[in-house]
């Protein structure tokens, strides 16, 4: 008798509107800055520890739960990579309240943990620090994919497949896939945790088929599931760290164990590694199990990425209580497309993805900042605290630039960042835009020392709406330069790829004076200006028709000035 051994996709209705109840606003930020938390998970939760309602904070950090009913609560609010914070109890009357909560920014710390130290059952945080440290991270990546499965925020395209391997668990000798459209995404039927710890993740039918099941985020969240399985950290492999979990000692049920593992550098949960153990007769001494991979979303969402369950199939004994292995069934799944309900692309499996904020010297949202490829084939305008997107990028190392008003005006733009993005991935890009002083610190980073008070001083001339390209420009000290001044041969910002800009030339009719010619910009530049002196800028017809005098005023790290020229 031929035995086919499947496992099923899950299938999921749409949750629930909660329904109205004493409304909690509140606004999420950041306790040094005042900048508000996007994506950060709120939980609402009452004394007893029942939770009450989840959702994220949107891009201005605003949220709005509902309560229950009038009485006491509670808010944690969770971010992948960060310590959670807890509020103090708070009151909900029936007008509803409003919480301000200012978050501390203080990152988690896996890298060097402890793992030889921490080999035990322990997951409740009592029986082991470490352990529940890693776990922490891995909860809240879990609950996060099970908050947008069920908001029903992105529209997804599914490839299903379906493999048959050989005995040898190498050769694919059969493959079919399919596509299918819609709201909801999840890997696999996931009974109810109590009925998968009561009677086991493997279920042998009358029909001698074997059905497999695997936690899906919610059911792995349990209590049914975490009281009957033990966690321990098991190794650092790849900057990932391995979270093991297995039955409890005397469960006999066929059940499974694996490793969560969770990435060093950003506490981000990456994949599930599970086999299925407490298999019956020889069944037990097949390699079947499965993977699941996850992958972050704009705005703090959530998805399962990718994830296959490979199961044994073979033919049954006269006596019916072997199974002789005759090759494996795979099946499993990607997210091929995701888009938002308007249409919008958000990721795709075939090409990369790059999302993030644009910020500015302070952590600001800036707006109306456009973000494009180098080769400015893709562009997009950040919106202040929306989160940008560039999709359909090619895999790799993305070169981008970033343009604004607080530099262009000034002919300092653009600010350049490099973002290495994977395909089918989102890859991260807070972006952080210089600030004026910044940009002249950084062109003047190769000028000698000077014991005397300085500042950068930058001139920007131009004639009608176009830069005054190609003009001769001296400048000259009325008093005060100290003797033996050094002065940068830099006369101005460096251009893109490290071109060779203007240079300072000594004036050969006066010793206390330099010159250079402007280029396409209108710039000049001069660091480590001695302060309580005073310069004059010259230029025109023999570098004496127009001129302009700059006080070099103490206690400023950069002086601006903008010189707006007679037409010629």
């Amino acid at each position: 008798m031929r035995r086919t051994l499947t496992v099923c996709l899950l299938a999921i209705t749409a949750a629930a509107a909660p329904a109205a109840g004493q409304i909690v606003r509140g606004l999420v930020l950041e306790e040094a800055t005042d900048f508000p938390i996007q994506g950060a998970m709120i939980v609402l939760f009452e004394p007893n520890g029942q939770v009450t309602q989840r959702v994220l904070t949107g891009d201005a950090g605003q949220f709005i739960v509902h309560a229950a009913h009038p009485g006491t609560y509670r808010i944690r609010v969770d971010r992948i990579g960060y310590m959670s914070l807890t509020t103090e109890p708070f009151e909900v009357t029936d007008g509803g309240t409003y919480q301000r909560i200012a978050v501390p920014v203080k990152p988690v710390e896996l890298a060097g943990i402890d793992v030889e130290g921490s080999r035990r059952c322990a997951l409740r945080p009592q029986q082991g620090a470490a352990t529940a440290r890693v776990w922490e991270e891995a909860r809240k990546a879990l609950e996060l994919a099970a908050w947008t499965l069920k908001s029903g925020v992105y529209r997804y395209t599914l490839l299903h497949f379906e493999r048959t391997v050989a005995a040898d668990g190498r050769k694919v000798t059969r493959e079919t896939r399919s596509f299918a459209r819609g709201i909801w995404q999840a890997p696999y039927v996931s009974r109810p945790a109590q009925d998968l710890v009561a009677d086991g993740f493997v279920r042998r039918n009358h029909d001698q088929i074997y059905t497999y099941f695997a936690p899906d985020a919610e059911a792995f969240l349990s209590d049914a599931f975490l009281d009957s399985h033990c966690m321990r950290l098991d190794k650092v492999e790849g900057g990932l760290v391995g979270l093991a979990f297995e039955p409890v000692r005397g469960r006999r049920v066929p059940d499974i164990a694996g490793t969560l593992w969770i990435d060093q550098a950003t506490a981000a949960l990456r994949r599930l590694e599970f086999s299925y153990v407490n298999m019956p007769g020889s069944l037990s001494e097949t390699s079947s199990g499965g993977e699941v991979h996850f992958s972050g979303l704009p705005k703090g969402t959530w998805i399962v990425r990718e994830w296959s369950i490979r199961m044994p199939l073979g033919t049954v004994s006269p006596n019916r209580e072997q199974v002789v292995v005759t090759g494996y069934t795979v099946k499993g799944g990607v997210v091929w497309r995701v888009t938002e309900p308007g249409g919008q692309l958000v990721m795709e499996a075939e090409t990369a993805t790059v999302s993030g904020t644009v910020m500015d010297s302070t952590g600001a949202a800036v707006g109306d900042a456009i973000v494009e490829l180098e080769d400015s084939t893709v562009r997009v305008v950040a919106k202040g605290e929306d989160t940008f997107l560039l999709t359909g990028l090619p895999p790799g190392l993305q070169s981008f630039r970033v343009r604004h008003a607080s530099l262009d005006s000034l002919g300092l733009g653009p600010a350049r960042f490099d973002v290495f993005a994977r395909a089918g991935e989102i890859a991260s890009a807070p972006l952080r835009l210089p600030g004026v002083e910044e940009v002249l610190a950084g062109a003047c980073s190769d000028t000698p020392p000077v014991e005397a008070p300085t500042t950068m001083l930058l001139v920007r001339m131009r004639r009608g709406d176009a830069a005054a390209q190609g003009l001769q420009v001296r400048v000259g000290w009325l008093s005060g330069r100290p003797a033996g001044y050094y002065m940068s041969g830099r006369a101005a910002p460096p251009l893109p790829g490290d071109t060779p800009g203007p240079q300072w030339q000594p004036d050969p009719g006066n010793p206390r004076a330099l010159v250079t010619t402007l280029d396409h910009r209108g710039l000049i530049l001069l660091c480590a200006v001695p302060t309580r002196t005073q310069l004059r800028v010259e230029w025109g017809q023999g570098m004496s028709a127009e001129s302009h005098l700059v006080d070099v005023l103490p206690d400023r790290r950069s002086i601006v000035v903008s010189l707006q020229l007679r037409q010629p």
